[in-house]
C-alpha cells in the first residue's frame, strides 16, 4: 500500500496535462496510474525508421478555439499538409481527376448539410446520404454508374475515420449539427516527431528542455485500476489489477469516456450518482 496525497489515473493528454498544473502549483505529491506500457494515451507516436507515424491522434483540425493549435504555432513546430492525391480502380485503372473532383464535390456537399440542416433527423448519416446521393446526381446531371457509387463507398470508408465508425450507418445524423468544428485549415501536420509533440509541449520539453517538468517519474506503467473505494470522506483507496493499492486524498479521473462506459459500474464503489451514469452511458 502507497500514501499519496493525489492518484491521476490515465496518463493521456489530460493525465499529462493534470499533472503538469500539479508539479507548477508546488504540488508533488502525486502518482499517475496508466493501464497501457507507454503515456499519452490517444497520442501514440511510434518510430518507423528515420521517421515517426502516429497510430492515434495525427493531425490539428482547424485554428479557432483549438488549444493544440495555440501551444503549437508559436514555436513553428506545424505546417499545412497539403494532399496530392490519385483515385486507382482496383483494376489499376487511374481515374480522370476532373471527373473524380466533380461526384467528391456532390458528396462534400451533401456532408456540409448535414452539419447544417439535419436539427430534427432521427435516422442515421449512412441513410441521410443513401437519400441525398441519387437526387444530387441528379441534379448535377450526372448519370448514376459503377464509378459513382465506387466513390461513394470510398468516401463512406473516408467520413468512418474522421467520425471513429465501422459504417456511417453507426453515426447519428443529428449530432452532425452539434459537432462543433474548430474554424481554419483543418489539416496542420508536425513538423517533426509526430504528435507526441504535443505531450513535449505540455511537459515543458519546448522550447528549453531544461525547464522539463519531471512527469515522466509520477507514471506507474501497466498500472491497471479495477476500483476505486470512495465512501470515506477523508480517504480514497485505488486498487490495481496487479494487487498493489494507493490511498489518496483526491483522485482524478482522466480516463476515456469508452473505458467509463465500460467499467463505471464495477469500478466505483459506492457507485456514481445517477445523473452521472446517465451522463456516462
Amino acid at each position: 500500500v502507497e500514501r499519496v496525497k493525489i492518484v491521476i489515473v490515465g496518463a493521456g493528454a489530460s493525465g499529462i496535462a493534470a499533472a503538469t498544473k500539479l508539479l507548477e502549483n508546488g504540488i508533488n505529491d502525486f502518482v499517475i496510474l496508466e493501464a497501457q506500457d507507454y503515456y499519452g494515451g490517444r497520442v501514440n507516436t511510434v518510430r518507423f525508421g528515420d521517421e515517426y507515424v502516429d497510430l492515434g491522434a495525427q493531425w490539428i483540425h482547424g485554428e479557432e478555439g483549438n488549444v493544440v493549435f495555440k501551444m503549437a504555432k508559436p514555436h513553428n513546430l506545424i505546417e499545412k499538409d497539403e494532399f496530392k492525391t490519385t483515385y486507382l480502380q482496383s483494376s489499376g485503372n487511374v481515374l480522370d481527376k476532373e471527373q473524380i473532383n466533380s461526384i467528391l464535390d456532390i458528396l462534400d456537399e451533401i456532408t456540409e448539410s448535414a452539419y447544417q440542416d439535419l436539427h430534427n433527423y432521427t435516422d442515421s448519416l449512412g441513410n441521410f446520404f443513401n437519400q441525398e446521393y441519387p437526387k444530387m446526381l441528379k441534379k448535377q446531371s450526372l448519370q448514376s454508374s459503377a464509378l459513382t457509387w465506387e466513390m461513394f463507398d470510398w468516401y463512406q470508408k473516408d467520413l468512418n475515420v474522421e467520425d471513429s465508425s465501422d459504417t456511417w450507418f453507426q453515426v447519428s445524423g443529428y449530432g452532425y449539427t452539434v459537432y462543433e468544428r474548430c474554424e481554419g485549415f483543418q489539416e496542420w501536420g508536425w513538423k517533426a516527431g509526430g504528435y507526441a509533440t504535443l505531450l513535449d509541449l505540455l511537459m515543458k520539453k519546448i522550447p528549453d528542455a531544461s525547464n522539463e517538468l519531471s512527469v515522466g517519474d509520477k507514471i506507474h506503467h501497466q498500472a491497471e485500476v479495477v476500483q476505486i473505494l470512495w465512501d470515506d470522506n477523508d480517504e480514497v483507496v485505488v486498487k490495481l489489477r496487479s494487487g498493489g493499492m494507493f490511498i489518496a486524498e483526491h483522485v482524478v479521473m482522466t480516463v476515456s469516456l469508452g473505458v467509463l462506459k465500460t467499467n463505471s459500474h464495477l469500478m466505483f464503489k459506492p457507485a456514481l450518482p445517477q445523473h452521472k451514469l446517465n451522463s456516462i452511458q
